[in-house]
């Protein structure tokens, strides 16, 4: 080389590392009308996440069915970022509002139901046969014994059918 100043000249190709990204899934069931958190972020491998914290362990939900309860979430990455996109799994468990003694699923509460003791305090069904209007009264009582009153105009099939049902 000698006494001179020498160029070098170069080509480099820039190549940006591989960024991942941060999904949340509820799994296989959630309450209705919860949203997913969302995560905008774009993270280069061994960068730190931090996992949503909107729902909390033992966050609950209680709806016309029952309650749900939140388990809270699993991150297999713990916050830092592997060599590829992290789902976060959050799980919620469900437990069912008992029905209501002496109902029918799906029936109205304070109906009675056939087949049971829970009859509602005072209830008056109309019957009606030919142009006759009878009217049963049933009454509880706090022995849990019920008295029906017929009238003495009812016919004895009727009176019979009401008995087989109490």
């Amino acid at each position: 080389m000698g006494e001179a100043n020498a160029k070098i000249t170069g080509k480099w190709t820039f190549e940006p590392a591989p960024t991942y990204t941060v999904t949340y899934d509820w799994g296989k069931d959630a309450p209705a009308g919860k949203d997913l958190p969302q995560d905008n972020g774009s993270y280069y491998k061994g960068d730190t996440y931090k996992v949503d914290d909107k729902y909390k362990k033992g966050t609950t939900v209680t709806d016309k069915t029952g309650t749900w309860t939140f388990s809270g979430w699993t991150d297999p990455n713990n916050g830092t970022m592997g060599e590829g996109n992290v789902t976060i799994t959050g799980t919620w468990t469900f437990k069912k509002t008992p029905d209501k003694p002496g109902t029918t699923p799906g029936t109205t509460p304070g109906t009675t139901t056939p087949g049971t003791s829970k009859t509602p305090e005072t209830s008056t069904p109309s019957q009606k046969e030919g142009k006759a209007n009878m009217t049963n009264r049933v009454k509880r009582h706090r022995t849990r014994e019920m008295r029906v009153h017929f009238p003495s105009a009812l016919p004895a099939f009727w009176q019979q059918a009401v008995r087989s049902l109490c």
